[in-house]
């Protein structure tokens, strides 16, 4: 079974602790958004699981683009591309809610929730 990045029960990266922390709290992504101190607890346990792998941000934006920087069209996708090369180069998988990311046709490297 692959790992995932931006799972909250299983694997975070530094750059996105702080985004699941934003996420959790922002109101516009769910009514029963959390305090941004309640998202914070959420993010600790997550990363206090046995099964939890930290992945730092071990290689370089290039490094980790050249396997899909044929496939991006606009600037927004930058984080979502650096993403996907850290779990790729981790022989992970990215779980995510954007659904735009499936027209990359990188299946193997992106896990669409939702």
């Amino acid at each position: 079974m692959p790992a995932f990045l931006l799972d909250a029960n299983m694997l975070i990266a530094l750059a996105s602790q702080s985004a699941f922390v934003r996420i959790l709290s922002n109101p516009a992504f769910s009514v029963d958004a959390l305090t941004p101190a309640n998202a914070l607890r959420v993010l600790e346990s997550n990363l206090d699981s046995p099964t939890h792998q930290f992945w730092p941000d071990s290689i370089s934006v290039p490094e980790a683009l050249k396997n899909v920087e044929g496939r991006l069209t606009g600037h927004r996708q930058t984080t979502d591309a650096y993403l996907i090369g850290l779990a790729m180069h981790h022989r992970g998988k990215l779980a995510t809610l954007d659904k735009g990311i499936r027209a990359w046709g990188i299946e193997e490297a992106v896990e669409v929730l939702g």
